[in-house]
Parts: structure tokens; C-alpha cells; sequence
């Protein structure tokens, strides 16, 4: 998983932004998930709010808890996951917005 300075707009493909915590062990649990995810369905980031310069990302998407997932397609906010979650739902999720 990149770090979500490294997004790539121009791609065409759903963009996932793992919002998450080194201290969360949810968000530890989801990152594993996406780590095992295809690649294929979406470009995956991850946004740790422990690093210094996250305030605005996490502002710009309206984070109040961690893990949340935001899933972004042709620039807008589609769908977001809060809270643990399973490879099948994140798949569910992009087989929704495909």
C-alpha cells in the first residue's frame, strides 16, 4: 500500500484511502486485508493520522474515527467503510462503484 501523498489522479481506477492508526489494532487488521486485496478493482492508500501533515487530509474527507476507508471514483467520494471490515465487503463495496 502507498502512502496517500503518492496518489495518482489519473489513473481511471477507484482510489481506497485507508485512514488508520499504528496504534489501532482494527486498522491493523484492515491493512492487512488490503494488502492481500487485487489490485486490479483499485489503487490502495494509506493515510496513518499518527504521521505529522494528515489534519488536512483527514479534514478534507470528514474522518472522526479510524479505520475508515474512503473510495473515490473520477474524483468524488463514492462510498466509505467505517470500522473493521472484510475483504468481501471492501469487494462488495468496488463491485458496487465499478
Amino acid at each position: 500500500m502507498k502512502n496517500y501523498t503518492e496518489i495518482d489522479w489519473s489513473t481511471g481506477k477507484t482510489i481506497v484511502i485507508d485512514f488508520r492508526s499504528d496504534t489501532c489494532g482494527p486498522c491493523r487488521q484492515v491493512a492487512k486485508i488490503i494488502d492481500g486485496m487485487d489490485s486490479d478493482k483499485a489503487d490502495f492508500y494509506e493515510c496513518s493520522i499518527d504521521e505529522d501533515g494528515t489534519e488536512e487530509m483527514m479534514e478534507k474527507y470528514a474522518i472522526r474515527t479510524v479505520p475508515t476507508l474512503v473510495f473515490i471514483k473520477d474524483g468524488a467520494v463514492v462510498a466509505r467503510n467505517v470500522g473493521a471490515t472484510t475483504a468481501d465487503k471492501i469487494n462488495e463495496i468496488l463491485d458496487s462503484i465499478a
